[in-house]
């Protein structure tokens, strides 16, 4: 599967062809887990990143988002924002595809290149994303397939009364929690 089409062009009477990444396993691993040198840190800060963006889309840059780092009683990492909520489908396009950003346009937010959210790639092979907005709530598994290439499924779909946001959560392996945590501080 190719990302990009291939194109040709005729300059000055010189044929080129534009440049094409093939969407493999190995393409993906370069762009989520090889990317980061300093995995949990890079995790956390391009998570917390997003949900600042999000507060500040929102109008709630004075409000703080939440987050929890992993226990023994619960190995996970979760980042949660009260900012802008993703539809199911604004969800799905958003995680799927690289380089894929909302915030391209923007000198006031962080992110811009559409790779942070993917970053939980970097130390799992999964991760879940609770998306909730104007009054439509969806749980999305984000996890490599069998190829060892992202596959994203919608796991819930329903009406709710909550406020817009989005929810990540990412399992951490139990032995390596204490690590994470002192890499996250």
């Amino acid at each position: 599967m190719l990302l990009e089409a291939q194109s040709k062009t005729e300059v000055q009477g010189l044929s080129s062809t534009s440049f094409q990444i093939k969407a493999t396993s190995k393409a993906f691993q370069i762009l989520t887990a090889n990317l980061y040198s300093y995995k949990e840190r890079s995790v956390v800060r391009e998570l917390c990143a997003n949900a600042l963006d999000s507060h500040v889309q929102a109008g709630k840059a004075d409000i703080p988002f939440k987050i929890t780092l992993p226990s023994k009683l619960d190995p996970n990492l979760t980042v949660e924002d009260f900012g802008i909520g993703l539809f199911k489908e604004e969800a799905i396009k958003l995680f799927s595809t690289i380089f894929e950003s909302t915030k391209d346009q923007s000198n006031d937010q962080v992110g811009a290149f559409g790779l942070g959210s993917k970053s939980p790639f970097a130390i799992a092979d999964s991760f879940s994303a609770t998306c909730i907005k104007d009054g439509k709530k969806s749980q999305i598994l984000i996890f490599r397939g069998d190829d060892g290439t992202p596959q994203i499924s919608v796991v819930l779909e329903k009406e709710t009364p909550e406020p817009n946001g989005v929810k990540i959560s990412v399992p951490i392996e139990y032995s390596n929690i204490h690590n994470f945590n002192e890499e996250a501080k």
